[in-house]
């Protein structure tokens, strides 16, 4: 580089820090006055580890932003001089093709790229707050893209050179797109994984047809022996049975209160550690002499199925790429209810005790899965075992594909949250204004959801429709309502993103009431007429379609509405550094809400009848619209940035 300065764009004349005399130190003028400074670490001179300073009153997010600005046009003149450079050295190489690989540019250049993270530190004798890089090359790493190549620049001082010359740079790696990461292996990764969710959709399906089956509806001799012995046929109360309902989800309390603990030993070690026992525990239901070994196992099965669907989530999003993480994210959505409808199906043909075997099969699938996917290469890194790292993301992405790139970024991306998390303590996170607005719409919309019927259809369908539905089979009917809460998960996604998150929410609980208030009429019709002495064939045989409408109005409305927004505004209210508390206090939350729902359901209906139980829930609904109206915001189409500063101000 002919010149030992360097002009940039803005028209300011910039000084290396190697040329800052004996103090060396460089000041950069950057975007909204702030003044960055590049200089040597003072308590060791040898060290070579690069400060850069900012004003207490300059923002973390600012700082950030103007050291990228910085370090993108340093690197953009330092390439376009290298590059003249080389095209003078050696002038044959402007007829090679566009598409191969150039190791390095120059014949005494030789460099290796180095990663760029840092943590924020205060100097507690200035007062200034200090972004330190953990970088030990002399001065910077930047990556930029030129036509169809990805190029790593650093720029360090040559050996030959003193102190106040400039340090050069070397185009270190270029990799071309006729190398694309293939998607198989992740796709593979995700259909292994795919199994857990089956399995949480097949034990949430699985409590309605059981629940009948196991209150004596079916023929005795289904669960005799071949020897007549009857050992394992017991009938319960409609107490035992909603405990049987409802303690899974107290277990998927527990499992979401553990779940982040168990996954900081190992995404796949988690999968491994909940999958088999869950396996054991639906053979253990299948066989279960007395009412209380299935309590024990609905219990751990809840828990089981709790954490897979957490760690689940999580290896996709650090599994894939940018362009496929939706997809393989709604094929574990979609799994899951295609688990449920798979368990209505089961439940029209098996009892309870066959049933609880057939499940048995998807976590055990889970299992073996498990045993041919790598970890993820975030929590390996996260580890510090970045060999293994490379070999995870190599595997994901393909034998032929170059990964030094992707794998610096996500050492970058560690780092960075390293530092922003490195403040962050339980007691100042749960006592931060900025978490009250987000909890609260968060929880408040779970509460809405699990006590406006969700629950009492998805636990209850065969017993409710047995008392509803005169001459229509109580199963068919579940199957319907499986198979179109199947239907409106699908075009949910879709319709999110086009409506917006406000109108669906509204619509939603308008449809809801509308359909919970007219089953609840009709509940109420039939109570009247058969205390009146009417024949229930001539009441309820009539007009089997009047409940049927109503309860599959309320599925899609809550399908398409609720159900998922609620879920996806936790990832969209919540700070970036207080999402994983937030995640955890909303998602224990909305299953604790579950469980007191299920467990009540029983006794409304003993209470008040069906009809007032479906009044109630109703109620619940119409508090749930004016909840909506009033609090929550529209979220589409906004960054995450746009709606953090919102709640900063809540008080």
């Amino acid at each position: 580089m002919g010149s030992s300065l360097i002009r940039r764009s803005q028209g300011e004349m910039v000084v290396p820090a190697s040329r800052a005399g004996n103090s060396r130190l460089a000041s950069y003028q950057v975007t909204n006055n702030t003044p960055l400074e590049f200089r040597h670490d003072p308590a060791n001179p040898n060290r070579k580890i690069r400060r850069i300073t900012a004003r207490k009153s300059a923002k973390p997010r600012e700082l950030q932003h103007s050291l990228a600005s910085v370090m993108q046009q340093e690197a953009d003149n330092v390439l376009e001089a290298r590059t003249r450079r080389a095209e003078i050295v050696n002038t044959s190489r402007r007829d090679e093709k566009q598409n191969r690989s150039l190791d390095r540019i120059g014949s005494r250049d030789q460099f290796q790229s180095q990663s760029a993270g840092g943590a924020f530190k205060m100097d507690q004798d200035s007062g200034v707050e200090e972004f330190c890089l953990d970088n030990f090359s002399e001065v910077w790493i930047i990556s930029v893209a030129v036509v169809w190549r990805k190029i790593a620049v650093t720029t360090v001082p040559d050996e030959g050179e003193n102190s106040f010359k400039m340090p050069r740079a070397s185009v270190v790696h270029m990799t071309s797109t006729a190398t694309r990461p293939q998607h198989m292996s992740q796709v593979l990764a995700t259909l292994a994984l795919s199994m857990g969710t089956l399995s949480s959709g097949l034990a949430k399906g699985y409590t309605s047809p059981a629940l009948d089956s196991i209150l004596d509806n079916q023929p005795p001799h289904l669960y005799q022996t071949s020897n007549n012995d009857t050992w394992s046929a017991f009938s319960v109360t409609q107490q035992e049975a909603s405990w049987v309902a409802s303690l899974s989800m107290l277990g998927a309390w527990f499992g979401a209160m553990i779940g982040d603990w168990i996954m900081r030993r190992g995404r796949r070690l988690a999968l491994r550690v909940t999958s088999l026992p869950l396996a054991v525990v639906w053979i253990l239901t299948g066989i279960a002499p007395c009412v209380e070994l299935v309590y024990v196992t609905s219990f751990i099965g809840g828990l089981c199925c709790s954490v897979i669907t957490m760690v689940a989530q999580v290896y996709i999003s650090e599994i894939s790429m940018p362009g496929i993480r939706g997809c393989l994210s709604a094929m574990l959505k979609v799994l899951g209810h295609v688990g449920v409808l798979l368990s209505y199906i089961a439940g029209t043909y098996l009892n309870w005790r066959q049933s609880a075997l057939l499940v048995a099969i998807a976590p055990s699938m889970l299992f073996l899965g498990t045993l041919f996917i790598p970890e993820t290469p975030s929590y390996l890194v996260l580890n510090g075992k970045d060999d293994e790292a490379a070999n995870s993301l190599q595997w994901l992405r393909g034998d032929h594909v170059d990964i030094r790139h992707e794998l610096q970024v996500i050492k970058t991306n560690i780092l960075a949250s390293r530092a922003k998390q490195y403040e962050l303590t339980f007691k100042n996170s749960m006592f931060t204004p900025r978490l009250y607005k987000p909890i609260a719409i968060t929880c408040g919309l779970m509460f809405f959801q699990r006590f406006s019927g969700a629950n009492a259809f998805n636990y209850y369908a065969v017993i409710i429709f047995r008392q509803t539905l005169g001459g229509m089979n109580p199963h068919g009917a579940t199957i319907a309502i499986g198979f179109v809460q199947l239907l409106a998960s699908l075009l949910s996604g879709f319709l999110i993103d086009i409506v917006g998150r406000l109108p669906l929410l509204i619509a939603s609980t308008v449809f809801m009431s509308l359909a919970l208030a007219g089953f609840g009429s009709y509940a109420y019709y039939v109570s009247q007429t058969q205390n009146l002495g009417y024949p229930d064939s001539a009441v309820v045989g009539q007009h089997d379609w009047i409940p049927l409408l109503c309860v599959l109005v309320f599925t899609t409305a809550l399908a398409l509405g609720i159900s998922p927004i609620s879920w996806l505004l936790i990832g969209e209210l919540f700070p970036l550094e207080y999402r994983g508390l937030g995640s955890s206090i909303s998602t224990s939350f909305s299953y604790f809400c579950a469980f007191v729902g299920i467990k009540l359901f029983m006794d409304f209906q003993q209470t008040f009848g069906l009809h007032g139980a479906f009044w109630f829930y109703a109620a619940v609904a119409v508090c749930g619209l004016c909840f909506v109206v009033c609090c929550v915001p529209e979220t589409k189409g906004k960054q995450l940035d746009e709606m953090n500063p919102d709640y900063a101000q809540a008080r």
